[in-house]
């Protein structure tokens, strides 16, 4: 898998909204930096790249190779 995931990020947060597929897919080569929360219910490529304090919601599809820089959200 490959998955560097920084100890204070939560992945597969629980979400409150009604959403039909609650799974997370989260493929190879994740680069996860500290504090970011990745809600259930998204499919997301190979190579994710963080930054600190990202927020990804629920229900998203991101492709491969998608970088997210520091304090953004994605919903």
């Amino acid at each position: 898998m490959c998955k560097d995931i920084h100890p204070t990020a939560i992945i597969g947060y629980r979400t409150q909204r009604k959403i039909k597929n609650k799974k997370l897919f989260l493929d190879k080569g994740a680069k996860i930096q500290s504090r970011t929360v990745i809600y259930e219910g998204s499919k997301i490529g190979k190579n994710l790249e963080t930054g600190h304090n990202v927020v990804i919601r629920e229900e998203n599809k991101i492709g491969d190779n998608f970088s997210i820089w520091s304090n953004s959200v994605v919903d």
